[in-house]
């Protein structure tokens, strides 16, 4: 079975971020991720969630990452790490059945 760790990154107008504020991280942990040996990283598409406080309209931008590993050399904390580099994330993993497909091939 392939373990999946999916987590998610924020970026929020409440804390003078912009969606570039977003880009950058997610580029940073996507470098960071595909330079250790047999990790795969795809997101998808970052999301824009817009709220309105004391009638001003806040955004928040959000996307969600999915990594895989086929190495024992790299270890769960060691990706936990590097994405903890650029920012504390709260992580799930999901589980698929052998034969389904990577997320290289999503």
């Amino acid at each position: 079975m392939t373990r999946t760790l999916f987590f998610d990154q924020h970026a929020s107008s409440l804390n003078n971020e912009t969606i570039d504020t977003l880009t950058a991280k997610s580029a940073k942990i996507i470098n960071d991720l595909s330079s250790l040996e047999g990790v795969e990283v795809r997101t998808d598409e970052i999301k824009t969630l817009s709220t309105t406080i004391s009638g001003q309209v806040k955004l928040a931008w959000k996307q969600r990452f999915y990594v895989q590993k086929s190495s024992r050399i790299v270890t769960w904390n060691t990706i936990f790490a590097t994405v903890n580099n650029t920012r504390a994330s709260y992580y799930e993993f999901n589980e698929y059945v052998r034969n389904s497909p990577s997320i290289a091939q999503a």
